[in-house]
């Protein structure tokens, strides 16, 4: 719930740069959405939905949320530093 929280406030902070704003908005959404796959990877380790399904595809999305918050962030850091440069 924190990042849905998260994701309202920086669709609602207008005084943030755009394209800040904009990769941070993708990151929390990644961040989301890894949380939601996690949690189905989880359920099917215990047993709740059927392993051979669910939980190698669900593992690979995780990790693909995973890896795309990654990049996004390094890109806001680079970012971030390039606005304090200029």
């Amino acid at each position: 719930m924190d990042a849905f929280s998260e994701i309202l406030n920086l669709i609602d902070n207008k005084s943030m740069d755009r394209i800040l704003r904009v990769l941070k908005l993708m990151s929390t959404i990644c961040s989301f959405f890894y949380g939601v796959a996690d949690n189905i990877v989880w359920l099917a380790g215990l047993g709740f939905m059927s392993p051979k399904i669910f939980k190698s595809k669900w593992k690979n999305i995780k990790n693909n949320f995973s890896l795309a918050k990654t990049i996004l962030e390094l890109i806001i850091s680079v970012y971030n530093i390039s606005l304090k440069t200029i």
